[in-house]
């Protein structure tokens, strides 16, 4: 299972578990709202839905947004949240604030290997495009690696 975490709406997905391209995903728009620090909490109820699932998660892509929005302490509930399966971890970090993202990151030990970012020029960001690139190139590689594997077993 693969989840997707966003503070933000992301059509034509909403709340819940779909199935894309054979795999479960977990898509958890508007967690955290109001966007702020103070909403950061690990008592959130999308929050609560995906550790929930934590055991079955191979992947979970997180947007860490504006550093007023939460996106320091974003990176930190995530971190201790997972911090037995940190390698399943993915930030999407938008052109805010990125050093004080990257050390936050580097300071929970997460690899250069495991964050994007990127910079659209809009104010806001309009993350979800990256955010459902991402998910669909994951899953197709995912897929790649289970045909390639399931070929080599024969």
């Amino acid at each position: 299972m693969v989840a997707l975490v966003t503070y933000n709406a992301l059509p034509p997905y909403e709340k819940g578990i779909v199935k894309i391209n054979g795999t479960e995903v977990l898509v958890l728009p508007e967690t955290f709202k109001p966007k702020s620090p103070a909403n950061i909490l690990l008592s959130d109820k999308n929050w609560q839905l995906l550790l929930k699932h934590k055991d079955a998660l191979e992947k979970v892509i997180i947007f860490a947004g504006k550093k007023r929005s939460g996106a320091l302490e974003i990176i930190d509930l995530a971190c201790q949240s997972f911090h037995d399966k940190k390698d399943c971890l993915y930030f999407v970090l938008c052109w805010h604030e990125l050093p004080e993202k990257f050390e936050r990151l580097a300071q929970h030990g997460i690899s250069e290997k495991q964050y994007v970012s990127f910079s659209d020029g809009k104010l806001p960001c309009h993350e979800g495009p990256l955010l459902k690139g991402y998910l669909h190139d994951y899953l197709d590689e995912r897929e790649l690696k289970t045909s390639t594997n399931h070929r080599q077993r024969r």
